[in-house]
């Protein structure tokens, strides 16, 4: 389904995240490219991760460089639950 969605892409293949292989399904929004990472096998959510694509200076004055990893978030565990705010 997302690879319906305009200008979306998908890894040709499997990339490393956190010792793991990941599928990345994403797409460049000006200077950097965000990615959904998904479970080879199972397409479950893995976590995701914003790459710099093009040099750029956050308004904070934080210079980024092309290539670099600007921002990753990593699903260690999932629960289905009943409610909000439940753990269990």
């Amino acid at each position: 389904m997302l690879a319906m969605i305009p200008g979306v892409t998908q890894s040709a293949e499997p990339v490393d995240f956190d010792g793991r292989p990941a599928i990345a399904v994403g797409m460049q929004d000006g200077w950097q490219h965000l990615d959904i990472l998904l479970d080879p096998a199972t397409q479950e959510f893995l976590g995701s991760r914003i790459i710099v694509v093009k040099d750029h200076t956050t308004p904070e004055g934080v210079k980024l460089k092309a290539g670099e990893v600007e921002g990753e978030l990593i699903r260690v565990t999932g629960k289905i639950v009943d409610a909000p705010g439940q753990t269990n």
